[in-house]
């Protein structure tokens, strides 16, 4: 219908499975018209509930791994954006104080290959600049 907003949800991962994704996408796109983003006048939903509907679409998401992390070396860091030096889980967290310090640490994990670009959060470039990911370990997972 023309004037929504359009969600993709992808997972790249190992062959003929979804449950061991190496990588996870999900995107929003809105004033979809005839198959083209932006190309409606009007949205089918506000912000407000655009936002809604984004949160709680993504606040659903849980990631399972089949043993907890193990810390096998001295933690490593990077900022977003930077490339993983580490294959493993990561967390990330602001510098506490910070307004969006309790929101950063309640995200969960979240497992990146070696020589990749770590995610970023989305937020402001001076926030997001403040962000810094801690490498938990390796994670075991049976093939």
């Amino acid at each position: 219908a023309d004037g929504t907003h359009d969600f993709e949800w992808e997972a790249v991962g190992k062959e003929r499975t979804t449950l061991h994704p190496s990588s996870i996408g999900a995107k929003m796109y809105t004033k979809v018209a005839a198959n083209r983003i932006g190309a409606a006048d009007e949205a089918s939903l506000s912000d407000d509930e655009a936002v809604a509907l984004w949160d709680r679409l993504l606040g659903g998401l849980r990631f399972r791994v089949d043993a907890p992390p193990t810390q096998t070396g001295k933690p490593g860091t990077v900022r977003s954006g930077q490339i993983v030096p580490r294959s493993g889980m990561w967390r990330a967290s602001l510098p506490s104080g910070h307004p969006l310090a309790a929101w950063v640490a309640g995200k969960s994990g979240v497992v990146r290959q070696a020589g990749t670009p770590m995610i970023s959060f989305g937020l402001s470039p001076s926030d997001e600049a403040q962000v810094v990911w801690t490498w938990m370990g390796e994670t075991n997972r049976t093939s």
